[in-house]
């Protein structure tokens, strides 16, 4: 009953509840997100995930991306224009990012089979089967991918 009286009383009433907004405040005051951090968020619960600057990606070159226990292979072909891929050869699992990129085409280290990366189709044996490729983004100079 006391706490419904005070807060009928505009001084009770201030006295409770302003020093508790001022601790809101104060609190959200702190926490100022930057962009990156706004776009992270943006783009992590879209399923993109941040792999690397544009620039760590030589041109006509490939690298290597863990997330979880997933790797995937990150290219970058003559025009500048980057993709990715599944990390591991279709034919014995061997990561790509040691391999040789010609034009569109990765050469695997292991036993020269070639796949197209922008298409993931195969295009020399001993490879058969097409690799799983994934849609790029770019954003201020970072490489996203949307793997789900």
């Amino acid at each position: 009953m006391t706490a419904l009286k005070a807060l009928n009383s505009p001084r009770q009433c201030r006295r409770l509840i302003v020093p508790r907004i001022a601790r809101l405040s104060f609190a959200l005051q702190q926490f100022k997100p930057t962009s990156d951090y706004m776009m992270e968020v943006l783009m992590n619960n879209e399923g993109w995930i941040k792999t690397c600057a544009v620039e760590d990606i030589d041109v006509e070159d490939v690298v290597r991306f863990d997330h979880g226990d997933r790797t995937y292979a990150l290219y970058r072909n003559a025009k500048g224009e980057c993709f990715a891929t599944d990390g591991h050869c279709t034919h014995e699992k061997v990561h790509l990012a040691d391999g040789l990129v010609m034009g569109n085409l990765i050469e695997c280290p292991k036993h020269n089979g070639r796949l197209d990366f922008t298409t993931g189709q195969a295009k020399r044996a001993p490879i058969c089967d097409a690799i799983k490729t994934y849609p790029v983004k770019i954003d201020a100079g970072m490489l996203f991918i949307k793997v789900d």
